[in-house]
């Protein structure tokens, strides 16, 4: 079996390296590629989250932007969510196994003059995130991620990792790929991950809601689950 220092470089080369740069770029979500040529259909992807995340504060009696916050995205891309947050956040942790992106996502932010971007490189296991982040995480954030990690256990171990960062009354918002009847939960050989990295990792809603209790987050609802992407929207806080 690979370590998960293996499947990080696995997935790497394919996220930094893919034969298709339009497509990869597109797949990344960074501005003008492909899709995203439409500028307010690339914004609305960080307006969404930004709503979704006031929405989880509002449920838990929290005020956001009542002081300096920091955030922590995993697999920012090219900055779509960042971009929304640039704003209210006072510095915003970007982790990807991709320095091309990264600094894609740094030099489309410093064009408006957003200082307090963090990009942080996982080359290795995912836990060594934990020696790059150097204070506590109040609002934790991933969206359409999990589903290219190369393995389940892949992401149980970010979804520890981002735990471990979590401020005491963090709150977080994690989207998931789910497995239904149709679709078993799985995950491709390492072997063929650049083949089917798009959609390479899918869970149990069942086995992501345990998986949070155990790494101590509390989820508070499960919501935006859409049977055709099947993408669904867990709203967690520190348990």
């Amino acid at each position: 079996m690979p370590n998960l220092s293996d499947e990080t470089k696995v997935s790497a080369a394919v996220w930094d390296r893919y034969d298709d740069e339009a497509r990869r770029a597109e797949l990344s979500h960074w501005r003008g590629a492909g899709k995203w040529a439409d500028d307010e259909k690339w914004r609305n992807v960080g307006v969404r989250s930004r709503r979704r995340l006031e929405r989880l504060a509002a449920l838990t009696g929290r005020t956001l932007w009542d002081r300096p916050r920091a955030m922590l995205e995993w697999g920012p891309g090219g900055g779509a969510n960042l971009f929304a947050f640039r704003d209210v956040a006072a510095r915003y942790y970007g982790v990807d196994i991709s320095q091309r992106n990264l600094d894609e996502a740094q030099r489309m932010i410093a064009l408006e003059g957003y200082s307090g971007f963090r990009p942080v490189l996982v080359e290795g296991e995912p836990a060594e995130v934990e020696a790059a982040v150097t204070e506590p995480i109040d609002i934790l954030l991933s969206t359409a991620v999990f589903q290219h990690f190369p393995s389940r256990a892949y992401g149980l171990r970010v979804l520890r990792t981002m735990r471990k960062l979590a401020a005491p009354d963090a709150i977080g918002l994690i989207q998931i790929r789910f497995a239904d009847d149709a679709h078993a939960a799985g995950e491709p050989d390492l072997a063929d991950y650049a083949r089917r990295f798009v959609t390479a990792t899918a869970y149990g809603i069942d086995e992501f809601r345990a998986a949070c209790g155990e790494a101590g987050f509390a989820v508070l609802k499960i919501d935006h689950i859409n049977p055709n992407s099947r993408y669904a929207t867990f709203y967690l806080t520190a348990a």
